[in-house]
């Protein structure tokens, strides 16, 4: 298991479809809250945002760059399909199996290393976009406490389950459809 695990690690983190991601996420991550920023300036400062209901805080597009649905959330499990199928292409899960791995522990190291590819991604996404937005926005109305940051690490574990259970859809998708074209799809 071990060394699936590293070959599938030495794999994913050569390709170059990680970089693209990792500058995709960084040019999101940047854009998201210079928009808000923008959208508030539009508004008329922060009372203007108040007339309509719009508090922007650094807290809020912090947690919601974990949302799976928002702007880099959709795109990062899409190339991250993409980075696993290729096994499937290049046949190396056959020589795999030829070299007497089973195929739970083939499926086990593709889980592994998707899942911990988008934790990080998404981690790296979300603290990026937590810095840029605490340039143009306070972190939240109140002083920061002891509670906010229980809050904190609670809400960044259950983002982090979040993200663990799409990957584990994720790598189930890759192995059952074995077409990144479907899975994308799926």
């Amino acid at each position: 298991m071990r060394e699936l695990l590293k070959m599938d690690f030495r794999r994913v983190l050569k390709d170059k479809l990680l970089i693209v991601m990792l500058i995709l996420a960084t040019v999101f991550a940047v854009t998201t809250p210079l928009m808000y920023a923008g959208l508030e300036w539009i508004l008329g400062g922060e009372d203007g945002g108040m007339m309509f209901g719009l508090n922007f805080y650094a807290k809020q597009q912090f947690f919601a760059a974990f949302s799976i649905g928002s702007d880099f959330g959709l795109i990062a499990p899409v190339f991250l399909a993409i980075v696993l199928c290729k096994d499937f292409f290049s046949g190396t899960v056959r020589n795999k199996i030829i070299a007497g791995k089973s195929r739970a522990s083939i499926f086990a190291s593709l889980f592994t290393v998707c899942a911990t590819v988008m934790v990080a991604v998404m981690l790296f996404y979300a603290f990026v976009t937590l810095g840029c937005s605490l340039i143009f926005f306070d972190y939240q109305a109140e002083p920061f406490e002891a509670a906010d940051l229980a809050y904190f690490f609670e809400s960044l574990a259950f983002s982090i389950l979040v993200l663990i259970a799409v990957s584990s859809l994720l790598s189930w998708l890759c192995v059952a459809m074995k077409n990144v074209g479907l899975v994308i799809v799926m």
